[in-house]
């Protein structure tokens, strides 16, 4: 009498279903990958009604930087760290105080940047921006 052996196994991987496993796989991580998104800057920035206004000069505070970087306050050369610790003090002075930032057309982009993080890491809630005339 024959008997019949057990078929072996075949020692391969089947292919027919590789490609709707991937397939699966890209799905499964596509819909589960979180994307970060650059918020930018967060500005209020004027409507279409704002009005222009006259300010006194005591309550605006000037920091302006030039071609080459370098940041002045009033006019009067200031390091970047040293930026929030005087408005500070000048806003424990005077609360109607507004920050005036002046960047140089020539200036780096970076430059601006910065002194605006300087100054967002102070109190003051009053900022301007704007091009520094030459």
């Amino acid at each position: 009498m024959k008997t019949l052996m057990p078929k072996r196994k075949s020692e391969e991987i089947p292919q027919s279903s590789m490609a709707d496993v991937a397939f699966l796989l890209l799905i499964f991580f596509i819909v589960t990958t979180i994307f970060n998104t650059e918020k930018g800057i967060p500005l209020a920035l004027p409507g279409k009604t704002s009005e222009t206004t006259q300010m006194n000069p005591k309550n605006i505070l000037k920091l302006q930087s030039d071609s080459q970087g370098n940041v002045f306050m009033n006019d009067e050369p200031i390091g970047l760290p040293s930026i929030v610790g005087e408005i500070n003090s000048r806003l424990a002075e005077n609360d109607k105080l507004v920050v005036s930032i002046q960047s140089h057309r020539d200036s780096r982009y970076e430059t601006m940047v910065k002194i605006l993080d300087e100054v967002k890491k102070s109190e003051a809630t009053r900022i301007s921006l704007s091009m520094r005339r030459i």
